[in-house]
């Protein structure tokens, strides 16, 4: 159970093909959050009014590569290779306060060869990473699925539709 993209589609989860478009691109990049590196996050309103995973990518890369030149601090000559897949013309890429805390290297890659999760291992790092911060003074430990806090009680996250009247879980 994939969720993510390539060059060619998407990969979506059977559990979220009943939300709309946006609820979708929002799930999608809030899991997407939780599961990367600060230098590679996006912010959430890149996942407003897009129609796929891919362009939440490419509109955040146009916004960081279109700057002012009033915010240039130098260019940056080795992404400017990648800036020609990324754009019909060649273009250059300045180096700015906003890109300074951004991979943008990573994220071309990721815009122009796509990135697939684990659904599961997706969801549980959102989990986690949500349960850590609401819980910011307790141990937290992560043992295989399972998310313990404190060594009291654990949280097991499932990336799968249960039916209500019937709670077993099956594989």
């Amino acid at each position: 159970m994939l969720f993510g993209f390539d060059d060619k589609q998407e990969f979506i989860p059977q559990i979220y093909r009943y939300l709309n478009n946006q609820e979708l691109m929002l799930t999608f990049l809030t899991q997407y959050n939780a599961s990367v590196d600060s230098a590679l996050k996006i912010p959430l309103l890149y996942a407003k009014n897009t129609k796929s995973l891919k362009m939440i990518f490419g509109n955040f890369l146009h916004n960081i590569m279109h700057v002012s030149f009033g915010k240039i601090q130098n260019i940056n000559i080795k992404l400017n290779t990648y800036a020609f897949y990324f754009q019909k013309r060649k273009s250059l890429i300045f180096n700015t306060k906003i890109s300074k805390n951004v991979d943008l290297l990573r994220l071309l890659r990721i815009y122009l060869y796509g990135i697939c999760f684990d659904a599961q291992i997706l969801f549980s790092s959102y989990v986690y990473d949500k349960v850590s911060f609401q819980n910011n003074g307790k141990n937290i430990d992560q043992d295989g699925d399972l998310i313990i806090i404190d060594k009291k009680f654990a949280i097991l996250p499932l990336c799968k539709e249960i039916n209500t009247h019937n709670l077993e879980i099956e594989n």
